[in-house]
């Protein structure tokens, strides 16, 4: 299965593109249903989606051959539509809720998403997924478990660990800086235990 791989592109919440708020490694895919872009939000969690005209036109896209020949569109029944899924490992569920599994991933559950005509297009839900099992899913998996597939994934799992150590390292400082002024205050208060004034009886106030 062929693959172009490419490093992370940056995503800001909330601009005009919607893109997503963090940096994921990701790649182009062929399938039987056309190239899609594939990205990883950890070494366990794949995703998978055509790519919109508008999409496409993106700074980090426009100029790119591998996302210009990206599918906009599947077509089920002749009719085109946007598609969107995730798979996971199953050794990392234990395959609960699993529609479907191939080579040890598993695709849930409600993983995918169809859109045609700008909207949600529920009533085509049950022919995209039979058709997501059958080719798109599968050749995914076995993308997946490829020296590109598993590269992919590695990189996202060490970005996903370096959050979680840069977020561990941020409470330890807020800790530290706790710990001292605990120290301090309590340097304070036993400074005002010794500096006590004597009672008339000799014992300390």
């Amino acid at each position: 299965m062929a693959t172009t791989d490419q490093p992370a592109r940056g995503h800001a919440a909330g601009s005009a593109t919607t893109r997503e708020a963090l940096r994921f490694p990701e790649t182009f895919v062929a399938t039987p249903v056309g190239w899609l872009r594939v990205w990883a939000t950890s070494e366990h969690l794949l995703h998978a989606a055509t790519m919109s005209p508008r999409h496409k036109a993106q700074p980090g896209y426009r100029d790119d051959p591998r996302a210009q020949r990206c599918a906009e569109q599947v077509e089920i029944d002749r009719v085109g539509y946007r598609l969107r899924l995730w798979l996971h490992r199953q050794d990392w569920t234990g395959g609960r809720g699993a529609r479907a599994v191939h080579r040890g991933w598993v695709l849930p559950a409600g993983a995918v998403q169809v859109h045609h005509d700008g909207g949600l297009h529920l009533g085509a839900t049950v022919g995209v997924v039979r058709r997501a099992r059958e080719l798109v899913f599968p050749a995914l998996a076995e993308w997946a478990g490829t020296p590109d597939g598993t590269a992919l994934r590695l990189r996202a799992g060490r970005l996903a660990v370096q959050a979680e150590i840069r977020k561990v390292s941020g409470e330890i400082a807020v800790l530290r800086a706790l710990r001292v002024r605990l120290r301090q205050r309590d340097a304070v208060l036993a400074r005002r235990l010794d500096q006590r004034p004597p009672r008339p009886d000799g014992g300390v106030a």
